[in-house]
């Protein structure tokens, strides 16, 4: 979901020690594991403020009523459309091996 914003690569946690409590970031995997030469971003955001920001962002995004409107309505005519059932090779009726009988009865 969450990219480096210079070089695309994903984002990966990162901990380090604060006395006897750790520290938790998201760093560029680019940078962190293949050096500056492959992405310069050596940037680091705490893991609560990012989380928070990504869940502010989806909050403000997804739960616009516009949007929960138009959700809600694509969900109903997809109950309502008639389903399209496609039997699987598997359950299609033929004849059974003296052996697949044996297995279905147990």
């Amino acid at each position: 979901m969450c990219r480096c914003g210079l070089c695309g690569g994903t984002l990966i946690v990162k901990s380090r020690g604060h006395g006897k409590q750790r520290a938790f970031s998201y760093a560029c995997s680019s940078f962190e594991l293949r050096g500056k030469v492959v992405c310069p971003n050596s940037l680091k955001m705490r893991l609560e403020v990012a989380d928070d920001a990504i869940l502010s962002a989806l909050e403000r995004e997804l739960l616009d009523p516009e949007i929960l409107q138009e959700a809600a309505a694509r969900a109903a005519r997809r109950v309502a459309a008639p389903a399209r059932t496609k039997r699987c090779a598997a359950t299609r009726s033929r004849p059974r091996s003296p052996t697949l009988r044996g297995l279905s009865r147990a």
